[in-house]
């Protein structure tokens, strides 16, 4: 399943067209880019365990879901969005997700951080 992807395919989301998650890690190449995104070496060691999947593995995997079908029904909000949606205020939350019709899809499937420090952004031990 893991190859590259030439065509430039993305899900964008209002507000958050300019996040960029291809941080230049020093020796950490990046093995795969799939619509908006790279995956890099360290992002696919967690997959031979014992380790909980990152944010980019996860981001990686409802991209490639919402390819499969049901782009109108089905909606996998990425890893960085809904942990944005969950600390950001309400007003902004309230102009983000008026876009993206949560109300007419038949489902919205998010993920949760267990980060407590807001500030830090290599925080939280796991995504569920």
């Amino acid at each position: 399943v893991l190859g590259r992807v030439e065509e430039e395919q993305v899900l964008r989301f209002p507000f958050f067209d300019s996040f960029d998650r291809r941080q230049n890690r020093m020796g950490d190449k990046e093995v795969l880019k799939y619509k908006d995104i790279f995956l890099r070496a360290s992002d696919l060691d967690v997959l031979g365990g014992p380790c909980y999947l990152n944010d980019q593995v996860i981001g990686f995997y409802f991209s490639y879901l919402s390819s499969l079908c049901c782009r109108n029904d089905v909606l996998f909000v990425p890893p960085s969005i809904s942990f944005w949606l969950a600390n950001c205020d309400a007003d902004s939350r309230k102009a983000a997700v008026e876009p993206l019709k949560f109300l007419s899809r038949r489902l919205v499937v998010f993920t949760v951080n267990d980060c407590d420090d807001l500030g830090g952004g290599e925080s939280g031990t796991h995504w569920s």
